[in-house]
């Protein structure tokens, strides 16, 4: 058990040192640091006997580790905050028509989608479909074989940036608020896609997070149970529909069969987690051809998708190549997608950028336009142990329109002091 124990004794160091780098407990360090934590420490626990770890694999880990603290405190040096910050303007009301615009949107897109879904599956409804062929629902969606408007189903995703912007800025939860992230789950229900409301709801919080407040929110005790457990009851609802349940992986150890008799999506909640590092490592042992010769063919897989939709000979496939652990997996971390498109270079260059991009705005957070760039820069950090954020749909759609919306809802403070505490604008 000395392998748990090192990462434990690991993780808690970084999160210390997180403290020492930012100046506070929560940060994208820290963030950092726990989902990473969490991965190695499930891996070395050993509930699925893995294939070994190339070393070439660890020394990766710690130097995008290591690289995104360096990148963080030499951004702290070079981008101090001066002064108090003052927030802009944000007139409320058009920001809620433009929330409610977008939800409902994404609404129109869903109800396409499921009478698509009924259509396609020869299903009496749509509960019948969802229920009778969820794996083929989830291949259909996943490929875009069967879709609602196109793009449309991107914009809820917008709105629950623009969400948590109003929620900070009224100081109260409402119905506005709620709307877009109620689009994003059941979207994601129907598409049998876990990510989907995951993303939805970890935008409207760093969001939130991240905004100057203009009241301190007022949320009753039962509206953040009620909210989390909607989040958490819908994943493992999608999770227990989508694997069937009971599901054996190869190599499994006793003891994970045994927690699986238990709670039937443990064993895969504990390969999503583990499963990571020892893909890495495979596709280090013998990297396979994954979309062709396309320049930076992750980074930048949604842009070549939509030029491959208007004739252009760029189509890269939503599914990545599977390694064999030995249980197959096509998740090896943005360590792998980094590797893959610019080499092992990237690996430390990204997350030092990372780090240093997320300072900088962070010292500029009284403009709006901070707020939405570092709330999809934090989705970036938590999915870093997934695969590469920034190549997904997910942020190449809904940013330009946040941004967009931000410009049309708000307007700097003239600041009667000094120069120094005027608002900061990219």
């Amino acid at each position: 058990m000395a392998g748990p124990l090192l990462v434990l004794c690991w993780g808690a160091g970084m999160a210390f040192l997180a403290r020492v780098v930012t100046g506070r407990w929560l940060s994208h360090l820290a963030m950092y640091s726990l989902v990473w934590t969490i991965s190695l420490f499930t891996y070395e626990l050993r509930l699925i006997a893995y294939n070994g770890v190339v070393f070439e694999a660890w020394v990766f880990v710690f130097v995008a580790w290591t690289s995104l603290y360096i990148g963080t405190a030499l951004g702290r040096m070079m981008c101090a905050r001066t002064g108090r910050p003052v927030p802009a303007v944000v007139d409320l009301r058009k920001l809620r028509f433009a929330i409610w615009g977008l939800a409902l949107a994404g609404a129109t897109s869903t109800v396409i989608l499921s009478r698509n879904l009924v259509l396609e599956l020869r299903s009496e409804n749509l509960i019948q479909a969802l229920t009778d062929s969820a794996t083929r629902v989830y291949a259909l969606r996943f490929e875009g074989d069967v879709s609602g408007l196109m793009y449309l189903n991107f914009l809820p995703y917008a709105g629950c940036v623009l969400a948590g912007i109003y929620t900070a800025r009224l100081g109260r939860l409402t119905v506005t608020a709620s709307l877009p992230i109620v689009v994003v789950i059941i979207e994601a229900i129907i598409s049998m896609q876990r990510a989907g409301m995951v993303f939805g709801a970890l935008l409207f919080a760093f969001s939130y997070a991240a905004c100057p407040k203009g009241l301190t929110l007022r949320l009753p005790k039962w509206q953040k149970i009620a909210a989390t457990f909607v989040v958490i009851a819908s994943f493992l609802m999608v999770t227990a529909q989508r694997e069937g349940g009971g599901e054996i992986f190869e190599s499994e150890t006793p003891a994970l069969a045994r927690v699986g008799e238990l709670f039937t999506v443990a064993p895969v909640l504990y390969f999503y987690a583990s499963s990571p590092l020892p893909c890495f490592s495979e596709y280090l042992k013998h990297p396979v051809e994954d979309g062709g010769t396309l320049a930076g063919r992750y980074m930048f897989a949604s842009i070549y998708r939509l030029l491959a939709k208007l004739g252009y000979d760029t189509y890269v496939p939503y599914l990545q190549t599977f390694y064999y652990t030995p249980a197959p997996t096509n998740v090896g971390t943005y360590l792998r997608e980094l590797h893959y498109d610019f080499g092992g270079t990237a690996i430390f260059l990204y997350p030092f950028a990372l780090g240093f991009s997320i300072t900088w705005l962070e010292a500029r957070r009284s403009s709006f336009y901070s707020v939405v760039l570092l709330t999809f820069l934090y989705l970036v950090v938590a999915f870093s142990i997934n695969f590469n954020f920034i190549g997904t749909g997910v942020w190449y759609f809904p940013l330009p329109i946040a941004l967009s919306v931000v410009y049309l809802t708000t307007k700097p403070v003239r600041q009667r002091s000094s120069f120094a505490n005027l608002p900061s604008r990219l």
